[in-house]
């Protein structure tokens, strides 16, 4: 099976329902690409997840329950994992917290916006960017 073929790895950290749910139904690739998709509510899951699996590209919350989404984003990015690509959606605007990802090696950080027409469109949006624009090394 050629790369392109594979599916492509999603692991979802989201403690908010709703909010998983329309990253499932618009986070799609517009290249038709399959993807398989982990979701998880709290960081200890996800964490205890990422101790033996891994995902091409992980969605993380920051605000989450049992573990923050930093801690998971540090073991990411300290470990053999670091080939995931790593975007932080979230509702949180902090200067000092964008900072924060960034220096813990964060590929994007992305604010959700509250509107749902707003959300869905930026997810499509980081999908095309996220699976059909960018080159990740083999």
């Amino acid at each position: 099976m050629s790369e392109k073929q594979k599916p492509i790895r999603v692991v979802v950290v989201e403690d908010n329902l709703a909010d998983r749910e329309i990253i499932q139904e618009f986070f799609v690739a517009p290249s038709g690409r399959q993807l398989e998709f982990s979701f998880f509510e709290d960081g200890e899951a996800a964490h205890d997840y990422l101790d033996h699996n891994t995902g091409d590209i992980v969605i993380l919350d920051i605000n989450l329950p049992k573990i923050s989404g930093f801690e998971i984003l540090k073991k990411i990015k300290s470990g053999e994992k670091r080939g995931s690509i790593v975007v932080i959606l979230t509702s949180s605007p902090n200067p000092e917290e964008i900072e924060k990802a960034y220096n813990l090696d964060v590929n994007s950080y992305i604010i959700k916006p509250i509107e749902f027409n707003a959300f869905k469109d930026k997810l499509k949006v980081m999908a095309n960017y996220l699976i059909d624009i960018i080159e990740k090394p083999k």
